[in-house]
């Protein structure tokens, strides 16, 4: 079916013609397809015209767009003014009127030619946007319902029409499965831990997910741009320019107060680098974990090497009979002290070590004023020993490990007694808060200097270590109050002004 049969098939544009002829006006209305063929006539069937392609004003509209001829007529036998109007999809438009003679051409050909443009304008107006719209119609459709389009508006459309359906399907089945793995990705890239920055062949970013810009602390984006915009660090950079060449580099880089390990690999496609890959890992925790590792090894031997090198000594010089009778009760009494410091020492230890090293541990009510009350009993020498006042007040119960509440209350009640003046008080208040239980201990003690309060808690850190030892302590007492309250969750404040005591604040969970 061809645009201009479409036409006849289309009575409202029909019609319309009809409807302009019936006016009883007096000119004849012509609709020629762009071959020639006649679709509409106001004065004769369609069916007995023949072509109108030779007609010169069909010709000239054709090449011109618009003509104007005065010719005889041989359908109508009579002399007539034709003005013909090509419309955008090629068919022509033409208006003509009967002329008696010469001077009554000349006499109506301006009110005539006015009145025929007009009315050319008019019908050609309304046939094109019908034609236009019914034409483009089902293109338009393509975007609101390409797979429920109708193919029978236009036979000539349907295997182009068919075509397209075919590729949107494909365009979106691809379309889902690209956004699916975009998703999955930017799942993955989001919530990675460590941070990673792709970059291609020219070092333009690609990807940074949210944890690459937080330690670069990068607020803008900054996809599309260099490298160098991101990462200002050389070593990096460096390491960039190699990994371009094709070699795999790494290397442990501090970035702001983090320590990082940083991995760069090359990205291939045909052999060739297409991009890189850029990997941070945090490895703070770990360097320092390794740190304190190398530290607790080495104070740990300089600890056990003092007391053994003091029972040692004395014990040779006794063997050896080199000790007067009245002097050697003191040389016991060196050795037994640093006997138990040396015990007390590894029990410390391995305290630690336990806590370090510990899974899952059975958990029950504890009583605190009931485990407080039987610390404070073991100590009952040494606060009689130095005249001290001991208040404990309040009461909770916790579901907790017996065993570390007790060697958490017995560490922290032991400095406060040990490092506490003569005379001096020790104050133990227990208070409820919505979810957790508030433990006060506060001592009257020789204090700690503000700068080392925030060393307090490291393995074998002595504010004064010759006071220290004379009293006992073997440096890792609150190492290992430290360690019981990150099993638990608990968390500690201390407060201290030198010369007049120390105070400790903790918060003990109700359940843990």
């Amino acid at each position: 079916m061809t645009m201009g049969e479409s036409l006849n098939k289309h009575e409202d544009d029909i019609t319309y013609l009809e409807g302009l002829a019936n006016k009883k006006l007096d000119f004849r209305i012509t609709l020629i397809r762009d071959d020639g063929q006649v679709l509409y006539d106001s004065k004769k069937d369609v069916k007995l015209l023949p072509s109108h392609k030779d007609r010169p004003e069909f010709i000239e509209a054709k090449r011109l767009g618009y003509a104007q001829v005065e010719r005889y007529s041989n359908t109508l036998s009579k002399d007539l003014y034709y003005v013909s109007l090509r419309l955008d999809d090629g068919n022509m438009i033409r208006i003509s009127r009967e002329m008696d003679n010469l001077i009554g051409a000349f006499t109506k050909v301006l009110p005539l030619d006015i009145l025929m443009s007009i009315v050319i304008f008019i019908v050609a107006a309304l046939v094109s946007k019908t034609l236009t719209k019914k034409t483009f119609e089902p293109l338009n459709s393509l975007e609101e319902d390409l797979l429920s389009l109708d193919t029978n508006i236009f036979p000539e459309l349907s295997p182009f029409i068919n075509r397209i359906k075919k590729q949107k399907i494909t365009i979106d089945e691809n379309y889902r499965e690209i956004a699916r793995e975009r998703d999955t990705i930017n799942t993955i890239l989001k919530n990675m831990r460590e941070s990673l920055v792709i970059v291609d062949e020219n070092k333009n970013l690609l990807a940074v997910n949210d944890s690459a810009r937080k330690i670069f602390k990068s607020k803008r984006e900054i996809l599309g741009e260099n490298i160098i915009n991101l990462i200002r660090d050389e070593e990096i950079l460096k390491m960039a320019d190699e990994a371009l060449m094709g070699k795999s580099t790494e290397s442990l880089t501090r970035i702001g107060d983090r320590d990082y390990k940083c991995y760069v690999n090359p990205v291939f496609e045909d052999k060739r680098v297409r991009g890189l890959l850029i990997l941070f890992i945090d490895e703070t925790e770990e360097i320092r974990a390794l740190r304190l590792r190398e530290e607790f090894s080495s104070n740990v031997s300089h600890e056990l090497k003092t007391p053994l090198t003091s029972i040692s000594g004395f014990s040779e010089l006794l063997v050896n009979n080199l000790v007067e009778d009245k002097d050697k009760e003191g040389f016991y009494k060196l050795i037994y002290d640093d006997s138990k410091r040396l015990l007390s020492l590894v029990e410390d230890i391995m305290k630690i070590s336990g806590l370090e090293n510990a899974g899952d541990y059975d958990k029950e009510e504890v009583d605190l004023r009931e485990i407080i009350s039987e610390v404070l009993k073991g100590y009952e020498n040494l606060i009689e020993e130095k005249n001290l006042e001991v208040k404990l007040e309040g009461q909770g119960t916790v579901f907790e490990n017996r065993t570390m509440i007790w060697e958490l209350f017995s560490n922290l009640i032991n400095n406060g007694l040990k490092y506490n003046k003569e005379g001096g008080r020790l104050d133990i208040k227990i208070s409820e808060e919505e979810r957790a239980y508030k433990i006060i201990i506060a001592d009257t003690g020789i204090g700690i200097p503000q700068e080392d309060l925030t060393r307090i808690f490291e393995r074998f850190y002595r504010v004064d270590k010759s006071r220290s030892r004379k009293v006992g302590g073997t440096g890792l007492g609150l190492s290992i109050v430290k360690h019981i309250l990150q099993k638990i969750g608990g968390k500690v404040k201390i407060s201290s002004q030198l010369g007049q005591g120390t105070t400790f604040e903790l918060l003990l969970n109700k359940q843990s």
